[in-house]
Protein backbone atom coordinates (compact mmCIF):
# COMPACT_ATOMS: atom_id res chain seq x y z
CA UNK A 1 0.00 0.00 0.00
CA UNK A 2 1.42 3.49 -1.12
CA UNK A 3 2.84 4.87 2.12
CA UNK A 4 0.60 8.31 1.13
CA UNK A 5 -2.12 6.50 1.96
CA UNK A 6 -3.89 5.91 5.98
CA UNK A 7 -5.68 6.79 8.27
CA UNK A 8 -5.32 9.78 10.63
CA UNK A 9 -7.34 11.87 12.90
CA UNK A 10 -10.39 13.64 11.88
CA UNK A 11 -9.38 17.07 11.26
CA UNK A 12 -12.03 19.93 12.22
CA UNK A 13 -13.71 21.89 9.23
CA UNK A 14 -14.40 19.20 6.77
CA UNK A 15 -16.76 19.55 4.29
CA UNK A 16 -18.23 17.43 1.25
CA UNK A 17 -17.01 17.98 -1.88
CA UNK A 18 -19.49 20.18 -4.66
CA UNK A 19 -18.95 17.73 -7.04
CA UNK A 20 -17.26 14.27 -6.28
CA UNK A 21 -18.60 13.88 -2.87
CA UNK A 22 -21.27 10.80 -4.91
CA UNK A 23 -23.94 9.84 -2.83
CA UNK A 24 -23.90 6.54 -4.35
CA UNK A 25 -20.13 6.12 -4.38
CA UNK A 26 -18.77 2.97 -2.13
CA UNK A 27 -15.36 4.89 -0.50
CA UNK A 28 -14.73 8.13 1.40
CA UNK A 29 -11.32 9.42 0.75
CA UNK A 30 -10.46 12.63 2.56
CA UNK A 31 -7.55 15.25 1.01
CA UNK A 32 -6.91 17.99 3.22
CA UNK A 33 -10.29 19.15 4.75
CA UNK A 34 -12.44 18.37 1.88
CA UNK A 35 -14.25 14.53 1.81
CA UNK A 36 -14.98 13.05 -1.96
CA UNK A 37 -16.99 10.38 -2.32
CA UNK A 38 -16.29 8.06 -5.44
CA UNK A 39 -17.09 4.49 -6.47
CA UNK A 40 -13.86 1.87 -5.96
CA UNK A 41 -13.78 0.51 -9.24
CA UNK A 42 -12.85 3.84 -10.90
CA UNK A 43 -9.97 4.79 -8.46
CA UNK A 44 -9.16 1.11 -9.01
CA UNK A 45 -8.20 1.28 -12.57
CA UNK A 46 -5.43 1.63 -14.77
CA UNK A 47 -3.03 -0.75 -12.65
CA UNK A 48 -3.28 1.96 -9.68
CA UNK A 49 -2.04 2.08 -6.22
CA UNK A 50 -5.65 2.35 -5.08
CA UNK A 51 -6.23 -1.22 -6.77
CA UNK A 52 -3.56 -3.01 -4.40
CA UNK A 53 -5.08 -0.56 -1.36
CA UNK A 54 -8.79 -2.20 -2.22
CA UNK A 55 -7.52 -5.54 -2.83
CA UNK A 56 -5.71 -5.46 0.46
CA UNK A 57 -9.01 -4.49 2.19
CA UNK A 58 -10.85 -7.13 0.38
CA UNK A 59 -8.64 -9.44 2.45
CA UNK A 60 -9.55 -8.46 5.47
CA UNK A 61 -11.80 -10.63 7.91
CA UNK A 62 -14.58 -8.46 9.67
CA UNK A 63 -15.07 -11.37 12.15
CA UNK A 64 -11.85 -11.91 12.86
CA UNK A 65 -12.14 -9.00 15.92
CA UNK A 66 -15.49 -9.62 16.80
CA UNK A 67 -14.42 -10.62 20.65
CA UNK A 68 -13.12 -7.07 20.78
CA UNK A 69 -15.64 -4.31 22.47
CA UNK A 70 -14.75 -2.09 19.18
CA UNK A 71 -17.01 -2.70 16.27
CA UNK A 72 -15.30 -2.82 12.69
CA UNK A 73 -15.39 -0.40 10.39
CA UNK A 74 -13.36 -0.66 7.04
CA UNK A 75 -11.39 1.63 6.28
CA UNK A 76 -13.16 4.58 3.50
CA UNK A 77 -16.79 3.11 4.65
CA UNK A 78 -18.37 6.39 5.60
CA UNK A 79 -17.05 9.82 6.62
CA UNK A 80 -16.31 9.58 9.86
CA UNK A 81 -13.86 6.59 8.33
CA UNK A 82 -12.49 7.78 5.38
CA UNK A 83 -9.06 7.08 3.65
CA UNK A 84 -6.69 10.01 4.25
CA UNK A 85 -4.74 10.87 1.33
CA UNK A 86 -1.15 12.57 3.03
CA UNK A 87 0.19 15.59 1.32
CA UNK A 88 -1.90 15.98 -1.86
CA UNK A 89 -4.38 19.21 -2.58
CA UNK A 90 -8.25 19.05 -3.14
CA UNK A 91 -7.45 20.67 -6.44
CA UNK A 92 -4.84 18.14 -7.86
CA UNK A 93 -7.06 15.21 -6.91
CA UNK A 94 -10.04 17.15 -8.25
CA UNK A 95 -8.61 17.17 -11.31
CA UNK A 96 -7.38 13.04 -11.26
CA UNK A 97 -11.54 12.38 -10.91
CA UNK A 98 -12.52 14.78 -13.54
CA UNK A 99 -10.51 12.54 -15.90
CA UNK A 100 -11.37 8.92 -14.79
CA UNK A 101 -15.16 10.33 -15.01
CA UNK A 102 -15.67 12.57 -17.95
CA UNK A 103 -17.12 11.91 -20.74
CA UNK A 104 -15.01 11.10 -24.00
CA UNK A 105 -16.21 14.64 -25.39
CA UNK A 106 -14.99 16.67 -22.01
CA UNK A 107 -11.61 14.47 -22.74
CA UNK A 108 -11.29 15.60 -26.23
CA UNK A 109 -11.35 18.43 -25.32
CA UNK A 110 -8.73 18.57 -23.00
CA UNK A 111 -6.20 17.27 -25.32
CA UNK A 112 -6.04 20.47 -26.84
CA UNK A 113 -5.96 22.99 -23.89
CA UNK A 114 -6.99 26.61 -24.94
CA UNK A 115 -6.42 28.42 -21.53
CA UNK A 116 -3.99 27.69 -19.21
CA UNK A 117 -5.84 26.93 -16.53
CA UNK A 118 -6.45 24.09 -19.13
CA UNK A 119 -2.56 23.55 -19.00
CA UNK A 120 -2.54 23.56 -15.00
CA UNK A 121 -4.96 20.70 -15.44
CA UNK A 122 -3.27 18.36 -17.55
CA UNK A 123 -0.17 19.13 -15.11
CA UNK A 124 -1.94 18.30 -12.45
CA UNK A 125 -3.10 14.93 -13.86
CA UNK A 126 0.10 13.99 -15.18
CA UNK A 127 1.58 15.00 -11.55
CA UNK A 128 -0.95 12.54 -9.10
CA UNK A 129 -1.36 10.11 -12.09
CA UNK A 130 2.39 9.67 -11.64
CA UNK A 131 2.14 9.27 -7.87
CA UNK A 132 -0.63 6.95 -7.51
CA UNK A 133 0.70 5.55 -10.59
CA UNK A 134 -2.51 5.64 -13.32
CA UNK A 135 0.22 4.59 -15.96
CA UNK A 136 -2.09 5.20 -19.13
CA UNK A 137 -3.70 8.01 -17.48
CA UNK A 138 -0.39 9.74 -16.81
CA UNK A 139 0.93 9.50 -20.35
CA UNK A 140 -2.22 10.15 -21.80
CA UNK A 141 -1.67 13.88 -20.08
CA UNK A 142 1.91 13.89 -20.92
CA UNK A 143 1.09 13.40 -24.10
CA UNK A 144 -1.27 16.42 -24.34
CA UNK A 145 1.65 18.53 -22.90
CA UNK A 146 3.85 17.77 -25.41
CA UNK A 147 1.81 18.32 -28.55
CA UNK A 148 0.76 21.91 -27.18
CA UNK A 149 4.10 23.03 -26.51
CA UNK A 150 5.50 21.48 -29.50
CA UNK A 151 2.76 23.56 -31.32
CA UNK A 152 2.66 26.64 -28.95
CA UNK A 153 5.37 29.03 -30.48
CA UNK A 154 7.91 31.04 -28.60
CA UNK A 155 7.39 34.12 -29.54
CA UNK A 156 4.94 34.51 -32.48
CA UNK A 157 6.43 37.88 -34.11
CA UNK A 158 9.89 36.74 -34.35
CA UNK A 159 8.20 33.18 -36.42
CA UNK A 160 5.89 35.80 -38.88
CA UNK A 161 9.21 37.63 -39.39
CA UNK A 162 10.67 34.32 -40.31
CA UNK A 163 7.92 33.30 -43.00
CA UNK A 164 6.98 30.81 -40.74
CA UNK A 165 2.96 30.39 -40.88
CA UNK A 166 2.58 27.19 -38.66
CA UNK A 167 1.05 29.61 -35.54
CA UNK A 168 -2.00 28.67 -33.58
CA UNK A 169 -4.61 30.76 -34.30
CA UNK A 170 -5.08 31.61 -30.73
CA UNK A 171 -1.93 31.43 -28.40
CA UNK A 172 -2.33 30.96 -24.88
CA UNK A 173 -0.68 33.24 -22.55
CA UNK A 174 1.20 31.14 -20.29
CA UNK A 175 2.50 32.68 -16.96
CA UNK A 176 6.23 31.76 -15.18
CA UNK A 177 4.39 30.17 -12.45
CA UNK A 178 2.68 27.78 -14.83
CA UNK A 179 5.90 26.88 -17.17
CA UNK A 180 7.70 25.82 -14.47
CA UNK A 181 4.81 23.94 -13.09
CA UNK A 182 4.83 22.09 -16.13
CA UNK A 183 8.49 21.73 -16.73
CA UNK A 184 8.20 20.01 -12.53
CA UNK A 185 5.95 17.64 -13.83
CA UNK A 186 8.44 16.68 -16.46
CA UNK A 187 11.23 15.91 -14.71
CA UNK A 188 9.54 14.08 -11.87
CA UNK A 189 7.82 11.69 -14.64
CA UNK A 190 11.38 11.32 -15.79
CA UNK A 191 11.91 7.34 -17.09
CA UNK A 192 8.68 7.31 -18.25
CA UNK A 193 7.94 6.96 -22.11
CA UNK A 194 7.29 11.24 -23.14
CA UNK A 195 9.10 12.67 -20.40
CA UNK A 196 12.12 13.73 -22.45
CA UNK A 197 9.62 14.87 -25.34
CA UNK A 198 8.36 16.88 -22.87
CA UNK A 199 11.00 18.74 -21.55
CA UNK A 200 12.42 19.07 -25.41
CA UNK A 201 9.32 20.87 -25.84
CA UNK A 202 9.68 23.23 -23.07
CA UNK A 203 12.66 24.30 -23.68
CA UNK A 204 11.75 26.91 -26.46
CA UNK A 205 10.00 28.28 -23.72
CA UNK A 206 12.49 28.76 -21.15
CA UNK A 207 15.20 29.91 -24.00
CA UNK A 208 12.67 32.97 -24.51
CA UNK A 209 12.07 33.83 -21.07
CA UNK A 210 15.38 33.50 -20.36
CA UNK A 211 16.70 35.95 -23.51
CA UNK A 212 14.16 38.54 -23.05
CA UNK A 213 15.71 38.62 -19.33
CA UNK A 214 12.72 38.19 -16.87
CA UNK A 215 12.44 35.90 -14.42
CA UNK A 216 16.23 35.07 -14.67
CA UNK A 217 16.97 34.58 -11.75
CA UNK A 218 14.01 32.27 -11.22
CA UNK A 219 14.74 30.39 -14.02
CA UNK A 220 18.46 29.73 -12.45
CA UNK A 221 16.99 28.60 -9.01
CA UNK A 222 14.40 26.18 -11.03
CA UNK A 223 16.68 24.49 -14.05
CA UNK A 224 19.39 23.76 -11.23
CA UNK A 225 16.63 22.30 -9.16
CA UNK A 226 15.37 20.28 -11.71
CA UNK A 227 18.73 19.27 -13.08
CA UNK A 228 18.52 20.71 -16.45
CA UNK A 229 22.22 21.73 -16.99
CA UNK A 230 21.85 23.41 -20.69
CA UNK A 231 19.05 25.60 -19.42
CA UNK A 232 20.90 26.60 -16.49
CA UNK A 233 24.27 27.14 -17.96
CA UNK A 234 22.15 29.77 -20.22
CA UNK A 235 20.65 31.31 -17.35
CA UNK A 236 23.76 31.56 -15.44
CA UNK A 237 25.18 33.62 -18.20
CA UNK A 238 22.43 35.59 -18.92
CA UNK A 239 22.65 36.84 -15.22
CA UNK A 240 26.38 37.14 -15.62
CA UNK A 241 25.68 40.17 -17.62
CA UNK A 242 23.47 41.59 -15.73
CA UNK A 243 26.00 42.71 -13.52
CA UNK A 244 26.25 42.16 -9.49
CA UNK A 245 23.62 44.94 -8.54
CA UNK A 246 21.20 42.54 -10.09
CA UNK A 247 22.68 39.35 -8.31
CA UNK A 248 22.31 40.93 -4.71
CA UNK A 249 18.74 41.79 -5.42
CA UNK A 250 16.93 38.71 -7.18
CA UNK A 251 15.25 37.26 -4.51
CA UNK A 252 15.48 33.58 -5.69
CA UNK A 253 19.63 33.49 -5.78
CA UNK A 254 21.49 32.06 -3.02
CA UNK A 255 24.59 32.66 -1.71
CA UNK A 256 25.80 29.90 -3.84
CA UNK A 257 24.39 31.11 -6.68
CA UNK A 258 26.52 34.52 -6.35
CA UNK A 259 29.53 32.56 -5.40
CA UNK A 260 29.00 30.22 -8.55
CA UNK A 261 28.53 33.72 -10.94
CA UNK A 262 31.53 35.45 -9.29
CA UNK A 263 33.68 32.20 -10.41
CA UNK A 264 31.88 32.61 -13.56
CA UNK A 265 33.15 35.83 -14.27
CA UNK A 266 36.87 34.96 -14.03
CA UNK A 267 36.35 32.18 -15.77
CA UNK A 268 34.09 33.53 -18.60
CA UNK A 269 36.46 36.79 -18.53
CA UNK A 270 39.47 33.95 -19.54
CA UNK A 271 37.91 32.73 -22.57
CA UNK A 272 36.34 36.04 -23.92
CA UNK A 273 40.57 37.20 -23.56
CA UNK A 274 41.69 34.45 -25.75
CA UNK A 275 38.89 33.93 -27.98
CA UNK A 276 40.11 36.33 -30.93
CA UNK A 277 43.15 34.34 -30.86
CA UNK A 278 41.38 30.96 -31.22
CA UNK A 279 40.10 30.37 -34.26
CA UNK A 280 38.33 27.04 -35.02
CA UNK A 281 40.41 25.10 -36.58
CA UNK A 282 39.13 23.48 -40.14
CA UNK A 283 40.55 21.47 -43.14
CA UNK A 284 41.11 23.18 -46.10
CA UNK A 285 39.36 22.58 -49.24
CA UNK A 286 41.72 20.53 -51.47
CA UNK A 287 40.87 23.73 -54.29
CA UNK A 288 41.68 26.48 -51.76
CA UNK A 289 43.82 29.20 -54.15
CA UNK A 290 46.02 30.54 -51.85
CA UNK A 291 47.45 26.92 -50.08
CA UNK A 292 46.59 25.82 -46.52
CA UNK A 293 48.90 28.45 -45.02
CA UNK A 294 48.20 31.74 -46.48
CA UNK A 295 44.48 30.75 -46.33
CA UNK A 296 45.44 29.72 -42.58
CA UNK A 297 46.64 33.24 -41.64
CA UNK A 298 43.43 34.85 -43.70
CA UNK A 299 40.97 32.75 -41.37
CA UNK A 300 43.24 33.55 -38.10
CA UNK A 301 42.96 37.52 -39.23
CA UNK A 302 39.10 37.26 -40.17
CA UNK A 303 38.35 35.46 -36.86
CA UNK A 304 40.58 38.23 -34.73
CA UNK A 305 37.84 40.53 -36.62
CA UNK A 306 34.69 39.12 -36.00
CA UNK A 307 36.00 38.78 -32.38
CA UNK A 308 37.29 41.91 -31.95
CA UNK A 309 34.77 44.54 -29.64
CA UNK A 310 36.44 47.77 -31.23
CA UNK A 311 33.78 49.30 -33.64
CA UNK A 312 36.45 50.29 -36.15
CA UNK A 313 38.14 47.42 -37.13
CA UNK A 314 35.74 44.33 -35.64
CA UNK A 315 33.53 42.67 -38.57
CA UNK A 316 31.64 41.28 -35.43
CA UNK A 317 30.54 44.62 -33.87
CA UNK A 318 29.66 46.18 -37.18
CA UNK A 319 27.20 43.32 -37.78
CA UNK A 320 25.90 43.91 -33.92
CA UNK A 321 27.62 45.10 -30.63
CA UNK A 322 27.76 42.67 -28.12
CA UNK A 323 29.26 42.62 -24.27
CA UNK A 324 32.72 41.35 -23.79
CA UNK A 325 31.35 38.55 -21.07
CA UNK A 326 28.23 37.57 -23.86
CA UNK A 327 30.05 34.64 -25.52
CA UNK A 328 27.45 33.24 -26.93
CA UNK A 329 26.23 36.11 -28.40
CA UNK A 330 29.59 36.58 -29.59
CA UNK A 331 30.03 33.14 -31.37
CA UNK A 332 26.15 33.12 -32.54
CA UNK A 333 26.99 36.23 -34.47
CA UNK A 334 30.20 34.72 -35.95
CA UNK A 335 27.94 32.08 -37.14
CA UNK A 336 26.15 34.56 -38.72
CA UNK A 337 28.41 36.31 -40.43
CA UNK A 338 30.04 33.17 -41.91
CA UNK A 339 26.85 31.82 -43.39
CA UNK A 340 26.45 34.97 -44.44
CA UNK A 341 29.98 34.82 -46.19
CA UNK A 342 29.78 31.45 -46.98
CA UNK A 343 26.46 32.76 -49.58
CA UNK A 344 28.62 35.71 -51.31
CA UNK A 345 26.31 38.35 -48.78
CA UNK A 346 29.12 40.13 -46.71
CA UNK A 347 29.84 42.75 -49.20
CA UNK A 348 28.52 45.74 -46.56
CA UNK A 349 30.66 44.56 -43.93
CA UNK A 350 34.00 45.48 -45.28
CA UNK A 351 36.98 43.58 -47.46
CA UNK A 352 39.06 41.26 -46.10
CA UNK A 353 41.56 38.31 -47.59
CA UNK A 354 39.61 35.78 -46.53
CA UNK A 355 36.61 36.58 -48.53
CA UNK A 356 38.95 35.50 -51.59
CA UNK A 357 38.86 32.14 -50.32
CA UNK A 358 35.53 31.14 -51.42
CA UNK A 359 36.30 27.03 -51.40
CA UNK A 360 37.35 27.15 -47.55
CA UNK A 361 34.38 29.20 -46.76
CA UNK A 362 31.64 26.29 -45.88
CA UNK A 363 33.98 24.19 -43.52
CA UNK A 364 35.28 27.58 -41.84
CA UNK A 365 31.51 28.28 -41.32
CA UNK A 366 30.89 24.41 -40.49
CA UNK A 367 33.77 24.49 -37.87
CA UNK A 368 32.11 28.29 -36.19
CA UNK A 369 29.04 26.20 -36.22
CA UNK A 370 30.40 23.45 -33.84
CA UNK A 371 32.87 25.90 -31.64
CA UNK A 372 29.05 27.60 -31.04
CA UNK A 373 27.21 24.60 -30.41
CA UNK A 374 29.97 23.20 -28.09
CA UNK A 375 29.57 26.43 -25.96
CA UNK A 376 25.99 26.39 -25.98
CA UNK A 377 25.77 23.11 -24.46
CA UNK A 378 28.71 23.73 -22.05
CA UNK A 379 27.74 27.06 -20.50
CA UNK A 380 27.97 25.51 -17.21
CA UNK A 381 31.20 24.37 -17.19
CA UNK A 382 32.03 27.96 -16.63
CA UNK A 383 29.71 28.13 -13.81
CA UNK A 384 31.48 24.59 -11.71
CA UNK A 385 30.55 24.20 -7.84
CA UNK A 386 32.58 25.69 -5.47
CA UNK A 387 33.90 23.90 -2.60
Amino acid sequence: MDSSLGLALYPTGVSRDDKYYIPVGDVTILVSKTLFRVHRHVLARDGSTFEDLFSLDSDVDPDEGQNDTRSFVQDGADDEHPIVMQGDEEDVFRDLLWCLYALPQKILEATTPKTEDGILKLANIAHIANKYHFVTTELWALQCLTDFFRNEPSNPQIQAQQGQTRVRTQRVPLSTSTLVKVTEVAALCEGREHNNVLLDALRPKWKSLIHTRSDVGLALSVTERLGLRDLCGLAYHTMLQQGRENWDRDPHLTREHRIRLLSGFHKVTQFCDLLPSSPPAFTHHPNCIDGPEECGRAWKAFWKSMMSLDPDVGVGSQAMRHDKLDVLGRLMMAVSIMQTLEKGELQTLGTHPFEECDECHRPAMQATVVVCKKVQDELMDFFPDVV
